[in-house]
């Protein structure tokens, strides 16, 4: 009876034993089978917040470098422009400080873009800092084009400590963008002119020699654009017309006034006196490039 009893009590513990372990097990891996998708959609959540973390970091810095190209931009005013060539310019600095001077234009029906930096165009160097800090500095202006050669033609002008600025001016070739200084003085450039075949550039500019008001006079040069050889200079190629005129006591000023045909132009002749006790006496001249020889 005794054993019965005992085997009978082993059986029930067996089956509550058996029943508590089927119990508990099945929430068990309900709860695991929660916590691994919880697991998934996490590292699925992750993996996407990543991914667009990292396009956001990616467009922030296109955004950013868009930008830095447009910290400051300066746009130059182009002269003799043509719809065929469509020239824009202007002068930019990067975050970085880099100033260059950019130029777009069509060639024979392409467009070509062009960054020149200091390192071909000295005076443009930290050109924005030093119109801040002095309220004064570099200015690109008078920029020409020249459609029948393919040249750009620009002038740099300095701070103005004298009465006139130092000037440099430029020579750009379109066609390999080849850059270079064709002349300087101290001064300030006003006109340009080209030749009807364009094969000439005639410039009057004001100048002040000594930096002395009584000494102010206008100049006019004129370049050969197929070299661009300086081939006229009107305070070395015109002679005084006035003999008896003492040198020291007069000046000789000489503007371009226009073109009569591709080797000749037209300018005009102002003598002055330097105690302005006389009238100022005005005459018409021509001077032709084949010749070289001025004439009334």
């Amino acid at each position: 009876m005794k054993k019965l009893y005992l085997s009978i009590l082993y059986v029930v513990a067996i089956s509550v034993f058996i029943s508590g372990t089927i119990l508990f097990s099945k929430p068990q891996a309900k709860y695991s089978s929660r916590s691994h998708n919880s697991g998934a959609e996490r590292v699925a959540t992750n993996r996407q917040s990543n991914l667009v973390q990292k396009q956001n970091t990616v467009e922030g810095k296109g955004s950013s470098q868009t930008q830095s190209h447009n910290l400051k931009q300066e746009d130059i005013n182009i002269f003799n422009n043509k719809s065929k060539v469509n020239l824009h310019a202007s002068l930019a600095e990067d975050s970085n400080g880099l100033i260059t001077l950019n130029l777009a234009y069509n060639l024979n029906g392409t467009l070509v873009t062009k960054s020149i930096d200091a390192s071909h165009i000295n005076e443009i160097r930290n050109i924005f800092k030093f119109r801040d800090k002095y309220r004064s500095g570099y200015t690109v202006k008078y920029m020409l084009l020249n459609e029948k050669f393919n040249r750009i033609y620009f002038c740099v002008e300095g701070r103005k400590e004298n009465r006139y600025s130092r000037t440099t001016m430029y020579f750009y070739n379109m066609v390999n963008s080849r850059i270079e200084k064709v002349f300087y003085d101290e001064g300030e450039f006003n006109n340009f002119s080209i030749s009807p075949d364009g094969r000439y550039n005639a410039i009057t500019y004001s100048a002040c020699p000594q930096n002395l008001s009584i000494n102010e006079k206008t100049v006019l040069i004129i370049l050969d654009c197929e070299n661009n050889k300086l081939i006229f200079n009107s305070n070395n190629n015109i002679k005084q017309s006035e003999p008896a005129l003492i040198n020291d006591l007069y000046i000789y000023s000489h503007s371009f006034v226009k073109w009569y045909d591709n080797n000749t132009c037209e300018l005009r002749q102002r003598i002055r006196a330097k105690d302005g006790l006389q009238k100022d006496m005005e005459k018409t001249l021509f001077y032709n490039i084949a010749s070289k020889k001025v004439s009334r």
